[in-house]
Protein backbone atom coordinates (compact mmCIF):
# COMPACT_ATOMS: atom_id res chain seq x y z
CA UNK A 1 0.00 0.00 0.00
CA UNK A 2 2.92 2.35 0.69
CA UNK A 3 4.17 1.74 -2.84
CA UNK A 4 0.83 2.79 -4.31
CA UNK A 5 0.81 5.95 -2.18
CA UNK A 6 4.36 6.77 -3.28
CA UNK A 7 3.29 6.41 -6.91
CA UNK A 8 0.28 8.65 -6.25
CA UNK A 9 2.64 11.29 -4.84
CA UNK A 10 4.71 11.13 -8.05
CA UNK A 11 1.63 12.23 -10.02
CA UNK A 12 0.63 15.09 -7.68
CA UNK A 13 2.48 17.89 -9.51
CA UNK A 14 0.65 17.06 -12.76
CA UNK A 15 -2.80 16.30 -11.40
CA UNK A 16 -4.38 19.76 -11.43
CA UNK A 17 -3.32 20.45 -15.02
CA UNK A 18 -4.63 17.09 -16.21
CA UNK A 19 -7.94 17.39 -14.33
CA UNK A 20 -8.68 20.80 -15.88
CA UNK A 21 -8.23 19.55 -19.46
CA UNK A 22 -11.28 18.97 -21.58
CA UNK A 23 -10.37 15.44 -22.61
CA UNK A 24 -11.82 11.96 -22.19
CA UNK A 25 -10.97 10.19 -18.93
CA UNK A 26 -8.75 7.66 -20.73
CA UNK A 27 -6.63 10.46 -22.19
CA UNK A 28 -6.36 12.16 -18.81
CA UNK A 29 -5.05 8.98 -17.19
CA UNK A 30 -2.67 8.40 -20.07
CA UNK A 31 -1.29 11.92 -19.78
CA UNK A 32 -1.02 11.69 -16.00
CA UNK A 33 0.89 8.40 -16.02
CA UNK A 34 2.97 8.97 -19.16
CA UNK A 35 6.68 9.14 -18.44
CA UNK A 36 6.31 8.07 -14.80
CA UNK A 37 7.50 4.93 -13.08
CA UNK A 38 4.14 4.02 -11.57
CA UNK A 39 3.42 0.35 -12.34
CA UNK A 40 0.93 -0.18 -9.50
CA UNK A 41 -1.07 2.97 -10.24
CA UNK A 42 -0.99 2.14 -13.95
CA UNK A 43 -2.34 -1.35 -13.20
CA UNK A 44 -5.18 0.08 -11.09
CA UNK A 45 -6.12 2.62 -13.79
CA UNK A 46 -5.91 -0.05 -16.48
CA UNK A 47 -8.20 -2.36 -14.53
CA UNK A 48 -10.77 0.33 -13.77
CA UNK A 49 -10.84 1.59 -17.36
CA UNK A 50 -11.36 -1.94 -18.68
CA UNK A 51 -14.63 -2.46 -16.79
CA UNK A 52 -17.56 -2.14 -19.19
CA UNK A 53 -20.01 0.59 -18.32
CA UNK A 54 -22.86 -1.89 -18.70
CA UNK A 55 -23.53 -5.33 -20.06
CA UNK A 56 -27.29 -4.92 -20.17
CA UNK A 57 -29.41 -4.39 -23.23
CA UNK A 58 -31.60 -1.35 -23.10
CA UNK A 59 -35.35 -1.86 -23.29
CA UNK A 60 -37.38 1.11 -24.54
CA UNK A 61 -40.71 -0.71 -24.90
CA UNK A 62 -41.84 -0.69 -21.27
CA UNK A 63 -42.27 2.04 -18.72
CA UNK A 64 -40.46 1.85 -15.40
CA UNK A 65 -43.76 1.12 -13.65
CA UNK A 66 -44.55 -1.77 -16.02
CA UNK A 67 -41.13 -3.32 -15.55
CA UNK A 68 -41.26 -2.85 -11.78
CA UNK A 69 -44.60 -4.67 -11.62
CA UNK A 70 -43.21 -7.47 -13.81
CA UNK A 71 -40.00 -7.78 -11.79
CA UNK A 72 -41.88 -8.13 -8.51
CA UNK A 73 -43.80 -11.10 -9.91
CA UNK A 74 -40.73 -12.81 -11.39
CA UNK A 75 -39.00 -14.46 -8.43
CA UNK A 76 -36.37 -16.07 -10.72
CA UNK A 77 -35.44 -12.64 -12.08
CA UNK A 78 -35.03 -11.19 -8.60
CA UNK A 79 -32.93 -14.17 -7.50
CA UNK A 80 -30.70 -13.85 -10.57
CA UNK A 81 -30.29 -10.12 -9.92
CA UNK A 82 -29.08 -10.85 -6.38
CA UNK A 83 -26.58 -13.43 -7.59
CA UNK A 84 -24.33 -13.98 -10.57
CA UNK A 85 -26.74 -16.42 -12.22
CA UNK A 86 -27.89 -15.87 -15.78
CA UNK A 87 -31.59 -15.15 -16.25
CA UNK A 88 -33.35 -16.43 -19.36
CA UNK A 89 -36.54 -14.61 -20.29
CA UNK A 90 -39.38 -17.09 -20.67
CA UNK A 91 -42.22 -14.71 -21.44
CA UNK A 92 -42.76 -11.10 -22.36
CA UNK A 93 -44.26 -8.48 -20.10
Amino acid sequence: MDELYDEYCVTLPRQQDVVERRAPVVEKWSTLLQGTNTPSLTAVASFLLSIPITNASTNFEYSCKEFYTYALKEKALLEAARSSKEYKVKKSI
